[in-house]
C-alpha cells in the first residue's frame, strides 16, 4: 500500500495509470486529507488539480510507502 497525503493547498484527483497508460480514477483527495491505497510497484499514480494540471507522477518503490503532495 501507499499513503497519499495532500498538503498541496488544493484538492486533487488521483488516477492509477493502467498498462496502456489509461487513467483509472480513484477519487478526490481534499487538501489536508490522506488516503491509504493498495498498489504494486508496477502501478504508477497520477494526480491532477481542478484545472487539470498534472502534479508529479508517483511510481511506487519497494520500501517507500508514503507520498506527500506539496505546493
Amino acid at each position: 500500500h501507499v499513503d497519499f497525503v495532500n498538503n498541496s493547498g488544493r484538492d486533487i484527483t488521483l488516477y492509477w495509470l493502467d498498462f496502456q497508460a489509461n487513467r483509472k480514477q480513484y477519487g478526490m483527495l481534499r487538501h489536508g486529507a490522506q488516503l491509504k491505497q493498495q498498489t504494486y510497484v508496477t502501478h504508477p499514480w497520477l494526480a491532477v488539480d481542478a484545472r487539470g494540471n498534472c502534479l508529479p507522477i508517483y511510481w511506487p518503490a519497494v520500501g517507500r510507502a508514503r507520498h506527500v503532495f506539496t505546493p
